[in-house]
């Protein structure tokens, strides 16, 4: 149990809520501690509190069960990872798809080299083994606050493509690097071969969401100028640069 008590140096003259000051305190995101506060880890003034927006006062005492939660959550993940294992193939690290090359590793990051034809996630359809269960493997595991398993995969890549793949090995890692690829900080260079060469370098920008029309697919958007962004719908760009041509 972790306890907290609220001062003026906290309050800075403002309004502050719970989920705020919790997720300032435990340097986690507020997805977590939301994820506390519902499960009833949360205690204000020796009162389960299930508010995400509650004001703190001056001198509220807040308690975090942290223990617990860490405990539920494992007892689920085990439920979990023996169903998992009656649908894929066991992780054989002799496997030659899991001859991975490690190009950088630190306390926080680990980048790696993925192979092509591997798979990054487990899936209900997937049988073969993944990226995951080399990380597992590897003991390269996350635990949030409220205990559950995350394997610090930042971004994703396709099953046949392979290239640098970045793993957070520290919380610190997990949350900040998120954002620098949201904000364009970090971003991804693609080598390929096409059958049919650029005329030209090009620049392509719209809006990519889901497809109306088939929710398992992306697509262009359409969206007039006058009209705010849907939810779920990001502006995208890429640029295609013509590097070489050959028969």
């Amino acid at each position: 149990m972790q306890s907290f008590i609220v001062s003026n140096l906290d309050l800075n003259n403002g309004k502050l809520r719970l989920d705020s000051y919790l997720s300032s305190q435990l340097q986690n995101s507020k997805n977590q501690i939301h994820h506390l506060i519902k499960s009833q880890k949360v205690f204000l003034n020796n009162t389960p509190c299930l508010k995400n927006g509650t004001l703190l006062k001056l001198n509220d005492c807040i308690e975090v069960d942290i223990c617990t939660a860490h405990s539920q959550l494992f007892t689920e993940s085990v439920h979990i990872t023996t169903s998992m294992q009656s649908i894929h193939t066991a992780f054989n690290p002799n496997d030659e798809r899991f001859k991975i090359e490690i190009l950088y590793e630190d306390s926080d990051i680990l980048i790696i080299n993925k192979p092509p034809h591997l798979v990054i996630h487990e899936a209900p359809s997937v049988k073969e083994p993944t990226l995951t269960d080399w990380l597992k493997a590897n003991a390269h595991i996350l635990h949030t606050l409220s205990g559950e398993e995350r394997y610090g995969i930042i971004h994703r890549l396709d099953k046949q493509t392979s290239g640098a793949l970045a793993i957070a090995k520290s919380s610190l890692a997990y949350t900040t690097l998120p954002k620098d690829l949201k904000e364009r900080q970090m971003g991804r260079y693609y080598l390929a071969i096409i059958d049919t060469p650029l005329k030209s370098n090009q620049r392509v920008q719209c809006y990519m969401g889901r497809n109306p029309h088939n929710r398992l697919k992306m697509s262009k958007i359409h969206i007039r100028d006058e009209n705010a962004i849907p939810k779920g719908v990001r502006d995208s760009k890429s640029t295609f640069i013509k590097l070489a041509t050959s028969n």
